[in-house]
């Protein structure tokens, strides 16, 4: 994608972002040129979709695969073009897969310059196989796919875009019963009307027998009143029938993969970014289990215990799992008194190798009832090796509670399990400073901190800014907030941070929590 291109799809993406984004809406942004992985999974996280968009917009030059194309005087050899676009659809048919487990309107928006797949060269007829494969799929899944050209009226787009035109753009939105919106000079008029266009919508159906589930169906939607415009989806397939007897609980791998919400046990989930010497980076993670709706076991000894399953796993920027682990938790009320009022605390680290977004997923099962619950998040972890001014996480704390400063690991991190503070308490924060500029004769760092209470969007409370200058490497920074007086409700701590020594460079960190009567 060219950088003009880059830049005008990361506005659009900002706008839907900070302003069309609904409040129980999932999106998810992906590359389908240059990252090896998804830029984020399915998530309403908007912090993490901001940060998506960024590298949107990021100098796509750079870091866009070369694709060599030679013309031999007869023929065009582009057998690099063709695997790039197939990459391309094998995204897509990820994002079919992910979005076929979700209920409720399921809509794909692809940004691209075109295929190859009117040509008839050689290679050519492998992309178009390829999109009949995921307008298939698409269509069985009942996903929607709108296709945008980024690039405006121009003479090479009105005659099809060069090599790579817009005739399989057309198909995916026509086959699926999205649009494909081309030479237009507005990127964002276009993706305005897939927003308006997805706000309301009619589900038609009929039954077509009980033999029919497994062949495609062509079908034509007309409608009687002039002025009106249909679209539909060309080919529709009959559901499968519903396996009959008692409907099974899903297994703890099912609960962990499911983009949906299990909330039967509950679960929150802290991830935390951390590098102790500046250099080597780790993520840690605590998960704090609700046990109120487990299911207390009797035993052969007469104990009552709770049995639980849990499993964690982490996904890099790349798409690769990194981790996967499982754990049986087994409480006896009998011997510790009681079951913990505050649940268990489960808690898992490791290196993080490349910097990014990290995904972290937990799931539990109790092993006695089936109850389930699931919770996904996600950590950045900086880019130590770059020299950029960065921070760890933001560790948040009771101030009664909490060492200083933030722990190494393990039991320790229970401190930092709680998502949730008393309003008339005092909240801790601290995080690791990293690659600040250091005085020539002096060696300290010379930085600037300034704290802002957010509720939404609209800052509640501003401290005066202050001095941090430390001799150590890399630099900490913390301090208490205290919370009276401030109403329950869902908030987040933003703290700008910024390096006086290098031409006020700022950089800026940020945890949500939650007030509680």
């Amino acid at each position: 994608m060219a950088l003009t291109n880059a830049r005008s799809a990361a506005r659009v993406l900002t706008r839907f972002v900070d302003e069309q984004m609904g409040p129980h809406d999932l999106a998810a942004i992906r590359d389908t040129e240059g990252a090896p992985g998804p830029f984020t999974g399915l998530t309403a996280d908007r912090a993490v979709l901001r940060r998506a968009v960024e590298r949107v917009q990021a100098d796509p030059l750079k870091k866009a695969p070369k694709v060599t194309v030679i013309f031999t005087g007869r023929m065009w050899i582009m057998s690099e073009w063709v695997e790039q676009n197939l990459r391309a659809l094998g995204m897509l048919d990820a994002a079919v897969e992910e979005l076929a487990r979700l209920p409720g309107r399921r809509v794909l928006v692809l940004v691209s310059r075109g295929l190859l797949y009117a040509m008839q060269e050689h290679g050519a007829e492998r992309v178009r196989d390829r999109v009949q494969e995921l307008t298939a799929k698409a269509n069985r899944a009942g996903v929607t796919i709108y296709t945008l050209n980024p690039r405006g009226v121009d003479e090479a787009n009105l005659r099809g875009g060069g090599l790579q035109d817009n005739g399989a753009l057309m198909n995916i939105a026509r086959e699926t019963g999205g649009r494909a919106i081309f030479n237009r000079n507005d990127l964002a008029a276009g993706f305005e009307g897939v927003l308006e266009e997805t706000r309301g919508y009619y589900i038609l159906g009929y039954n077509p027998g009980q033999e029919a589930s497994a062949r495609p169906h062509k079908i034509q939607v007309r409608v009687r009143r002039p002025g009106l415009r249909v679209q539909a989806r060309s080919t529709a397939y009959a559901r499968a029938a519903a396996p009959r007897g008692p409907v099974s609980r899903p297994q703890l791998t099912e609960v962990l993969e499911s983009p949906l919400a299990f909330r039967e046990i509950g679960l929150s989930l802290t991830p935390l970014f951390l590098s102790p010497d500046g250099k080597s980076a780790r993520i840690m993670s605590v998960v704090n289990i609700d046990l109120a709706n487990a299911e207390r076991e009797t035993r052969p000894d007469g104990s009552r215990a709770v049995n639980l399953d849990v499993v964690g796993r982490v996904t890099a920027p790349d798409g690769s799992v990194v981790y996967q682990q499982g754990k049986n938790y087994t409480l006896n009320a009998a011997r510790a008194g009681a079951v913990p009022p505050r649940g268990v605390d489960y808690w898992f680290e490791l290196e993080a190798n490349a910097p990014g977004f990290y995904q972290l997923s937990v799931a539990v099962r109790d092993a006695v009832s089936g109850r389930a619950g699931n919770v996904t998040q996600f950590v950045e972890v900086a880019d130590l090796a770059r020299g950029t001014l960065s921070t760890s996480s933001l560790f948040l704390s009771s101030a009664s509670a909490a060492p200083s400063p933030p722990p190494a690991g393990g039991e320790s991190l229970s401190a930092y399990s709680r998502s949730a503070f008393a309003a008339a308490g005092t909240l801790r924060y601290q995080c690791y400073v990293y690659n600040a500029t250091r005085d020539v004769s002096h060696g300290a760092s010379y930085l600037e901190v300034q704290l802002t209470l957010r509720r939404g969007r609209v800052a509640q409370a501003v401290t005066p800014a202050r001095t941090v200058t430390q001799l150590d490497v890399p630099v900490f920074v913390g301090g208490d907030i205290p919370l009276e007086g401030m109403p329950p409700g869902r908030y987040t701590l933003e703290a700008s941070i910024t390096d006086k020594r290098s031409r006020a460079t700022r950089t800026v960190v940020s945890h949500p929590f939650q007030l509680t009567n």
